[in-house]
Protein backbone atom coordinates (compact mmCIF):
# COMPACT_ATOMS: atom_id res chain seq x y z
CA UNK A 1 0.00 0.00 0.00
CA UNK A 2 2.75 2.82 1.02
CA UNK A 3 6.17 2.48 0.47
CA UNK A 4 7.69 1.26 3.78
CA UNK A 5 10.95 0.88 5.75
CA UNK A 6 11.19 -1.79 8.06
CA UNK A 7 12.22 -0.94 11.43
CA UNK A 8 11.80 -4.16 13.79
CA UNK A 9 10.70 -7.39 13.19
CA UNK A 10 9.54 -9.69 16.16
CA UNK A 11 11.43 -12.96 16.33
CA UNK A 12 8.54 -15.03 15.98
CA UNK A 13 7.40 -13.09 12.89
CA UNK A 14 4.31 -12.08 14.70
CA UNK A 15 4.53 -8.50 13.66
CA UNK A 16 6.45 -6.04 11.59
CA UNK A 17 7.29 -2.51 12.26
CA UNK A 18 7.93 0.04 9.24
CA UNK A 19 8.38 3.69 8.67
CA UNK A 20 6.49 5.33 6.47
CA UNK A 21 7.29 8.85 6.14
CA UNK A 22 9.32 11.01 8.81
CA UNK A 23 7.22 10.63 11.48
CA UNK A 24 4.54 7.94 10.93
CA UNK A 25 5.42 4.22 11.15
CA UNK A 26 3.23 0.98 11.90
CA UNK A 27 3.23 -2.39 13.38
CA UNK A 28 1.50 -4.75 11.56
CA UNK A 29 0.14 -7.97 13.48
CA UNK A 30 1.55 -10.50 10.71
CA UNK A 31 0.24 -13.79 11.93
CA UNK A 32 -3.75 -12.68 12.69
CA UNK A 33 -5.04 -10.27 14.96
CA UNK A 34 -3.89 -12.05 18.05
CA UNK A 35 -3.26 -9.04 19.93
CA UNK A 36 -7.17 -7.65 18.98
CA UNK A 37 -6.48 -4.51 17.49
CA UNK A 38 -10.18 -4.91 15.43
CA UNK A 39 -8.64 -2.73 12.42
CA UNK A 40 -7.38 -5.48 10.02
CA UNK A 41 -9.66 -6.72 6.96
CA UNK A 42 -9.49 -9.17 4.50
CA UNK A 43 -6.56 -8.29 2.67
CA UNK A 44 -4.38 -6.29 5.32
CA UNK A 45 -3.26 -7.34 8.62
CA UNK A 46 -4.21 -5.09 12.11
CA UNK A 47 -1.84 -2.43 13.07
CA UNK A 48 -1.27 0.37 15.44
CA UNK A 49 0.08 3.88 14.96
CA UNK A 50 3.48 5.37 15.91
CA UNK A 51 3.66 9.16 15.25
CA UNK A 52 6.74 11.18 15.96
CA UNK A 53 5.77 14.87 17.27
CA UNK A 54 7.91 17.29 19.69
CA UNK A 55 6.13 18.56 22.98
CA UNK A 56 4.22 21.52 21.81
CA UNK A 57 2.24 19.56 18.88
CA UNK A 58 1.14 17.09 21.15
CA UNK A 59 -2.06 18.72 21.86
CA UNK A 60 -3.01 19.40 18.46
CA UNK A 61 -2.33 15.93 17.22
CA UNK A 62 -4.32 14.92 19.92
CA UNK A 63 -7.28 16.73 19.16
CA UNK A 64 -7.05 16.07 15.31
CA UNK A 65 -6.69 12.16 15.80
CA UNK A 66 -9.39 12.16 18.37
CA UNK A 67 -11.93 14.18 15.79
CA UNK A 68 -10.72 13.40 12.58
CA UNK A 69 -9.29 9.65 12.33
CA UNK A 70 -11.75 8.26 15.75
CA UNK A 71 -8.77 5.84 16.66
CA UNK A 72 -9.97 3.73 20.44
CA UNK A 73 -6.78 5.51 22.38
CA UNK A 74 -4.13 7.44 22.09
CA UNK A 75 -0.67 7.08 24.27
CA UNK A 76 2.05 9.44 24.89
CA UNK A 77 5.17 7.87 25.26
CA UNK A 78 9.12 8.48 25.35
CA UNK A 79 9.76 7.46 21.65
CA UNK A 80 10.71 3.97 21.32
CA UNK A 81 10.57 3.72 17.42
CA UNK A 82 10.72 7.46 15.73
CA UNK A 83 13.94 8.68 18.15
CA UNK A 84 14.53 11.87 16.47
CA UNK A 85 11.34 13.21 17.65
CA UNK A 86 10.83 14.17 21.36
CA UNK A 87 7.30 12.21 22.09
CA UNK A 88 5.52 9.54 20.24
CA UNK A 89 1.90 8.87 20.26
CA UNK A 90 0.89 5.30 20.20
CA UNK A 91 -3.07 4.92 18.12
CA UNK A 92 -4.73 2.43 18.21
CA UNK A 93 -8.15 1.69 16.51
CA UNK A 94 -7.41 3.85 13.31
CA UNK A 95 -8.53 2.46 9.96
CA UNK A 96 -6.28 2.11 7.32
CA UNK A 97 -8.16 3.98 4.28
CA UNK A 98 -10.22 7.02 4.39
CA UNK A 99 -13.98 7.27 4.10
CA UNK A 100 -16.85 9.33 4.78
CA UNK A 101 -16.82 8.43 8.77
CA UNK A 102 -13.34 8.96 9.11
CA UNK A 103 -9.77 9.98 8.04
CA UNK A 104 -7.15 6.81 7.70
CA UNK A 105 -3.88 5.91 7.78
CA UNK A 106 -3.61 6.36 3.87
CA UNK A 107 -4.24 10.35 4.35
CA UNK A 108 -2.01 10.20 7.91
CA UNK A 109 0.81 9.56 6.14
CA UNK A 110 -0.01 11.69 3.18
CA UNK A 111 -0.60 14.82 5.09
CA UNK A 112 2.30 14.64 7.00
CA UNK A 113 4.94 13.77 3.98
CA UNK A 114 3.53 17.31 2.64
CA UNK A 115 4.40 19.37 5.58
CA UNK A 116 6.96 21.42 4.60
CA UNK A 117 10.44 20.43 6.82
CA UNK A 118 12.54 22.84 9.02
CA UNK A 119 15.54 23.68 6.91
CA UNK A 120 19.15 24.12 8.79
CA UNK A 121 19.98 27.73 8.75
CA UNK A 122 23.53 29.54 10.47
CA UNK A 123 22.85 30.77 13.86
CA UNK A 124 21.66 34.15 14.26
CA UNK A 125 22.17 36.76 17.10
CA UNK A 126 19.67 35.95 19.54
CA UNK A 127 16.68 38.51 19.54
CA UNK A 128 14.25 37.77 22.65
CA UNK A 129 11.66 39.56 21.19
CA UNK A 130 10.95 37.51 17.67
CA UNK A 131 7.53 35.45 18.60
CA UNK A 132 7.69 31.73 16.66
CA UNK A 133 4.59 30.41 15.33
CA UNK A 134 5.50 27.07 13.24
CA UNK A 135 4.64 25.08 16.64
CA UNK A 136 1.34 26.27 17.27
CA UNK A 137 -0.59 27.50 14.27
CA UNK A 138 -2.00 23.73 14.00
CA UNK A 139 -2.94 24.09 17.55
CA UNK A 140 -4.52 27.22 16.75
CA UNK A 141 -6.93 25.83 13.61
CA UNK A 142 -7.46 22.93 15.98
CA UNK A 143 -8.88 24.88 18.67
CA UNK A 144 -11.14 27.06 16.20
CA UNK A 145 -12.28 23.91 14.66
CA UNK A 146 -13.32 22.26 18.02
CA UNK A 147 -15.27 25.61 19.14
CA UNK A 148 -16.65 25.38 15.70
CA UNK A 149 -17.99 22.29 15.11
CA UNK A 150 -19.48 22.94 11.35
CA UNK A 151 -15.71 22.89 10.42
CA UNK A 152 -14.84 19.54 12.47
CA UNK A 153 -14.51 17.71 9.08
CA UNK A 154 -11.25 19.84 8.16
CA UNK A 155 -7.96 19.05 9.56
CA UNK A 156 -6.52 21.94 11.10
CA UNK A 157 -3.17 22.12 9.31
CA UNK A 158 -5.87 23.76 6.37
CA UNK A 159 -6.00 26.49 8.39
CA UNK A 160 -2.64 27.25 8.97
CA UNK A 161 -2.68 30.21 6.60
CA UNK A 162 -6.04 31.72 7.60
CA UNK A 163 -5.05 31.17 11.45
CA UNK A 164 -1.97 33.34 10.40
CA UNK A 165 -3.68 36.04 8.63
CA UNK A 166 -5.96 36.00 12.20
CA UNK A 167 -2.94 36.43 14.25
CA UNK A 168 -1.58 39.19 12.27
CA UNK A 169 -5.27 41.10 12.20
CA UNK A 170 -4.67 40.59 16.26
CA UNK A 171 -1.35 42.34 16.01
CA UNK A 172 -2.65 45.37 13.95
CA UNK A 173 -5.47 45.92 16.17
CA UNK A 174 -3.03 45.82 19.52
CA UNK A 175 -0.50 48.07 17.31
CA UNK A 176 -3.17 50.50 16.79
CA UNK A 177 -4.44 50.25 20.31
CA UNK A 178 -2.27 48.69 22.86
CA UNK A 179 -4.01 50.27 25.60
CA UNK A 180 -7.42 48.08 25.22
CA UNK A 181 -5.37 44.59 25.86
CA UNK A 182 -3.07 45.33 28.35
CA UNK A 183 -4.19 43.68 31.85
CA UNK A 184 -4.35 45.51 34.94
CA UNK A 185 -1.15 43.41 36.09
CA UNK A 186 0.54 44.15 33.07
CA UNK A 187 0.02 47.83 33.81
CA UNK A 188 1.46 47.61 37.28
CA UNK A 189 4.41 45.68 35.66
CA UNK A 190 4.69 49.09 33.73
CA UNK A 191 4.28 51.33 36.47
CA UNK A 192 6.96 49.58 38.12
CA UNK A 193 9.60 49.75 35.09
CA UNK A 194 8.54 53.33 34.64
CA UNK A 195 9.62 54.41 38.40
CA UNK A 196 12.89 52.41 37.87
CA UNK A 197 13.56 54.51 34.86
CA UNK A 198 12.73 57.68 36.08
CA UNK A 199 14.22 57.03 39.75
CA UNK A 200 17.71 56.08 37.42
CA UNK A 201 17.64 58.98 35.32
Amino acid sequence: MLNDSALKVSPHGSFKVSQLCKNVAICEATKGDRYDWGNATETEPAFLVYLGCNEAELSGYLKTINTFYRGEWCEVRKPKYLKDFKAEIKIRGMQRYSDTHAFGLDYLVKSESAKPTKKAVAKQPENKYIITLDDCLEDIGANFIYAESEYSHVPPFVLIPLMFEAVNELIDQFSSSPEKYVSHALRQKIDEAVSEYLAAA
